[in-house]
């Protein structure tokens, strides 16, 4: 019982409006942590790493994700991942030429080669895909709720509905027309009948 109540309160910090603080602050504490994984890095890092995150849970998901248009998305997903990537590039050129190093370098030791971008891109993709799932499964929480509310909503309607036929005023004025029809047409009273059955 204590594991499932844990279970729905981390679902609420996940979900519920209240939380929202909670969850920017974990998501900018981990950039962070990302961002400053290496010596040289700096606040220039913590931009680049969460500018594709909030823009795709901000921008992409809800203008393209969310309408289901998957190659639109797709394709401003990775355009905001490869100018995030360079915009990196660029602006850790100056800085580490500020702080004396003689090449820049990222993963092979040559400066701005094909590979530190595609190294970059994955990195950059990987962090913000991971914002997808996330928000992804945020909204999947969100719609079964709806999905659950609407459900009892509509049971509630549904027991209400057969309160109401069980009502004896209901009942009363069901029997009375039987009643009547049973002098002027005996098989639509008999139908009638039928039905309280």
């Amino acid at each position: 019982m204590k594991d499932t109540e844990n279970i729905y309160y981390l679902g609420r910090v996940l979900v519920d409006r209240p939380y929202r603080m909670i969850r920017h602050l974990l998501l900018m504490s981990l950039i962070c942590f990302l961002a400053f994984q290496n010596v040289y890095g700096s606040f220039v890092s913590v931009f680049i790493f969460s500018f594709p995150i909030y823009m795709n849970i901000y921008q992409l998901l809800p203008r393209f994700l969310g309408k289901r248009q998957f190659i639109f998305y797709w394709a401003s997903f990775l355009g905001v991942i490869v100018f995030s990537a360079l915009l990196g590039l660029v602006c850790f050129y100056p800085l580490h030429r500020q702080y004396g190093i003689s090449e820049f370098s990222l993963q092979d030791g040559q400066s701005f080669s094909f590979w530190s971008i595609i190294h970059s891109i994955l990195v950059l993709t990987l962090i913000a895909g991971s914002s997808t799932s996330f928000e992804m499964f945020r909204r999947w929480i969100i719609s079964g709720r709806k999905i659950s509310e609407l459900e009892n909503t509509t049971m509630q309607t549904e027991l209400q509905q057969l309160k109401n036929q069980i009502n004896p005023h209901f009942l009363f004025n069901m029997l009375n027309n039987a009643n009547i029809l049973v002098k002027e047409d005996p098989d639509e009273a008999s139908q009638i009948l039928g039905k309280l059955n």
